[in-house]
């Protein structure tokens, strides 16, 4: 069975080179539309994001392993859901750290009564809006401001 450290390790490294081939195959795109200074819908900083996520922790039980990361700030920490499939893994769903619990006194007291995480910590896609953040967004859903 392929270790949890080395599955995460061959996903960042896939990942990084995916994002870089999008953004070459979206040059010509890139030119035509937009001014070489304009940074919308560039992907600008997301190899250097990419490369930049480490494991912290790592969690197993019989139902699953759970894997948290961070990468380079100002972004959260995440947490992948893995489930083992033949002699490795796959990622069931993916959270992120909950920024207003995380900035907050329920983080440090354990009193959780978020009105966006619901008091988990964590926002996964039962909270994220269903086709994710708007361009420049944030995926705090819109029911619980």
């Amino acid at each position: 069975m392929q270790s949890i450290e080395e599955f995460m390790s061959e996903f960042f490294l896939a990942r990084t080179v995916q994002i870089k081939k999008d953004i070459e195959d979206r040059s010509a795109f890139r030119q035509r539309f937009f001014a070489n200074d304009c940074d919308w819908d560039s992907r600008q900083g997301e190899v250097e994001l990419s490369e930049s996520e480490v494991v912290t922790t790592i969690s197993i039980s019989d139902k699953e392993s759970q894997v948290i990361t961070h990468a380079a700030a100002p972004f959260f920490e995440l947490r992948y859901h893995l489930q083992a499939s033949g002699q490795s893994w796959l990622i069931r769903d993916v959270e992120y750290r909950c920024p207003k619990c995380y900035y907050s006194d329920a983080r440090r007291t354990g009193t959780m009564g978020c009105n966006i995480c619901s008091g988990k910590g964590w926002i996964g896609s039962e909270e994220a809006p269903p086709n994710g953040p708007a361009p420049g967004g944030s995926f705090i859903p819109p029911n619980r401001f």
